[in-house]
């Protein structure tokens, strides 16, 4: 009889701990999305950044090819 009831307030233990955790989720989901649309603004303007310099730097070789002929 006893094991059942420790194994009772386990189970309810259990329970609680998973809705903790589920509720502790659901607060944290809009600041886990926020912070992945922030990362992919950053990277994508990493990457625009990268683009730009990219041309930049092909735009000086094709003058300084250009002042050699």
């Amino acid at each position: 009889m006893m094991n059942d009831d420790l194994l009772n307030k386990a189970k309810d233990q259990a329970a609680k701990a998973k809705q903790q955790a589920e509720a502790l989720a659901d607060k944290l989901k809009p600041h886990v999305q926020d912070a992945l649309n922030e990362t992919q603004r950053q990277t994508e303007n990493a990457i625009g950044e990268i683009g730009s310099l990219f041309r930049q730097a092909a735009k000086k070789v094709r003058d300084d090819i250009a002042k050699r002929q």
